[in-house]
């Protein structure tokens, strides 16, 4: 599951991370990925069966969860 947002336009068919000006948190490797998938940074342990994955974001700020905490 990749989860996060687009900066400017929504894309058909992308995982996010893979176009510039989209970021991804890919849970099954537990990496954060930026724009053309070449900027990858370990970001958690990957997820499994039964966590909970939030995403939040605001005007300044974007952030992720894992079953309630949010991942640093």
């Amino acid at each position: 599951m990749a989860l996060n947002l687009l900066a400017f336009r929504s894309w058909d068919n992308i995982t996010l991370g893979q176009e510039v000006g989209s970021w991804g948190f890919h849970s099954d490797k537990g990496c954060l990925v930026e724009g053309d998938h070449l900027k990858k940074r370990p970001y958690s342990t990957p997820c499994s069966v039964g966590d909970i994955i939030g995403c939040y974001f605001d005007e300044d700020n974007a952030l992720d969860t894992k079953n309630g905490k949010v991942i640093e």
